[in-house]
């Protein structure tokens, strides 16, 4: 990753804590053996009351370099998931979850 790329991807993080940090969580690992069927690993969803929120999120963490999940409704609001153990990692430290 060059500096400028670099640059951009931390801009693009901060702006994300800044406009939507208060809307995400992180979803822990479940104890495998005592919830057989849930999900499997490491998650941070973010809740968007719009689809312009929902977009605004997505291009942000893809100008992060973070690729988000397929966005989902529940209600009137959608999920934007992002999966992976680097990924949420480095939402973890920057949001501050």
């Amino acid at each position: 990753m060059r500096k400028s790329e670099k640059r951009g991807s931390q801009a693009a993080l901060r702006q994300l804590a800044r406009e939507y940090g208060d809307r995400a969580y992180l979803r822990q690992a479940p104890d495998r053996k005592a919830a057989p069927g849930t999900h499997r690993g490491y998650e941070v969803r973010f809740i968007a009351h719009s689809a312009a929120e929902r977009d605004a999120i997505v291009r942000l963490l893809r100008e992060a370099g973070i690729a988000p999940g397929k966005p989902f409704a529940t209600g009137k609001a959608w999920r934007v998931p992002v999966y992976g153990k680097e990924a949420v990692e480095r939402l973890t430290a920057a949001l501050k979850l």
